[in-house]
């Protein structure tokens, strides 16, 4: 844990995000700079930089929550599909971002955050998507 960590912050509890998913090894939260509609981050609750310093354990098990947010995501939103990125720059801590792609919208990646969303927004996003997770 890293006290001037933003992600460290969320996993702990100090800063309530809106989460889609937890459990005790990562935490999955709404992004409140999307590039695109609800777009989410796994975040390991392990303070680590890089990602591929995960151990296989951690890596494996972030993965497969990531691909069960996206599975709900295009249900609960109607994306066609969804991108993982993992980047990992603007913040130093292991995350994978979730970003959900619709036809009529183009991602301009280099962009790095988007707009700001208001809480209400995405405490609804996060409920439509966690409703799908609990089918």
């Amino acid at each position: 844990m890293d006290k001037n960590c933003l992600f460290c912050k969320f996993a702990s509890g100090t800063i309530v995000p809106k989460i889609v998913y937890e459990d005790d090894l990562c935490i999955v939260i709404m992004d409140k700079f999307p590039l695109t509609r609800g777009q989410s981050l796994v975040i390991g609750k392990a303070h680590t930089d890089y990602v591929f310093d995960l151990d296989d354990k951690i890596y494996t098990h972030c993965m497969l929550v990531a691909k069960r947010v996206v599975k709900a995501t295009d249900k609960a939103l109607n994306s066609e599909r969804c991108w993982l990125f993992v980047q990992g720059l603007e913040v130093a801590h292991n995350h994978i971002k979730i970003l959900p792609m619709y036809s009529d919208k183009h991602i301009l990646l280099e962009e790095g955050t988007g707009k700001e969303v208001n809480d209400e927004e995405l405490e609804e996003l996060a409920q439509m998507i966690k409703s799908e997770l609990e089918k």
